[in-house]
Parts: structure tokens; C-alpha cells; sequence
């Protein structure tokens, strides 16, 4: 869902995928990469496509159909910090299995099965660490 939603913001501003880059200093393959699919962005980098193109990150990774929820000071209530936490770990821990297909599926997840899918990739850590 989030590729989708990207390329449909993007688009909604007026601009190419190398213009939308440049805003964040990426090249237009990796902007290309994220509409695919073929990427996945880190959770900060979300967060920051989320806050330029005013939406929540829920809204951008499809968790929403509400394209924001947000004060007048800007910020998202309806983002759980707990969530973003969590998918920033699996990021990390995912980079290092190269686990990416999990990492945009983890995206849709509860809390709870987060926490699930973050105890597997710390047994599989474990279990390499051991040799087995």
C-alpha cells in the first residue's frame, strides 16, 4: 500500500520522482524503488514524507483511509509511537537478514504481532551468533 500512496502524493504535488528526490536528497531511482516496491524506507524517512506531504503515516502506509488527524501545531495523534518503534526495529533487524518482503508486510501489523515478528528475528540473530 505504501508504494501506492507515495507515487499518488507524489503525483498530487506536481512533481517527478527526481524533484520529489531532490527535496530529500535521493536519488530518483531510490524514489522509483519505493513506488515499486522494490524498497522500503527507513521509518524516519516516512515520517518525513509523511510531514511533507501532511499526512499521517498511517494514511501513507495504508493503515488509514483519513489522510491526517493532526493539530494545529502540526503533529500526528493518531501515530502510535510504540508502533513506529517497533517498525524501526524490525527495519534495522530486517536490513541485517534482508528481510524486506516481511518489512512490508510488518507495516499492516498490530502492535502485538510486531513484537511477534521482532522475537523471531531476535531468535534467528541468536541462532547465527551460535552457529546453528
Amino acid at each position: 500500500m505504501f508504494p501506492q500512496k507515495l507515487r499518488e502524493l507524489r503525483k498530487e504535488k506536481r512533481l517527478t520522482a527526481k524533484q520529489f528526490g531532490e527535496k530529500f536528497t535521493l536519488a530518483e531511482s531510490t524514489i522509483s524503488g519505493y513506488e515499486t516496491g522494490a524498497r522500503t524506507p527507513d521509518m524516519e524517512t516516512i515520517e518525513k514524507f509523511a510531514n511533507f506531504f501532511e499526512v499521517s503515516v498511517d494514511y501513507l502506509m495504508g493503515r488509514t483511509d483519513a489522510r491526517s488527524t493532526t493539530s494545529k501545531s502540526g503533529s500526528n495523534h493518531n501515530v502510535d509511537p510504540e508502533i513506529i518503534e517497533l517498525l524501526d526495529k524490525l527495519q534495522k533487524k530486517g536490513a541485517a537478514l534482508e528481510a524486506t518482503a516481511i518489512l512490508r508486510t510488518a507495516s499492516k501489523m498490530n502492535k502485538e504481532q510486531l513484537k511477534d515478528i521482532l522475537k523471531v528475528f531476535e531468535m534467528i540473530e541468536t541462532e547465527k551468533k551460535d552457529g546453528n
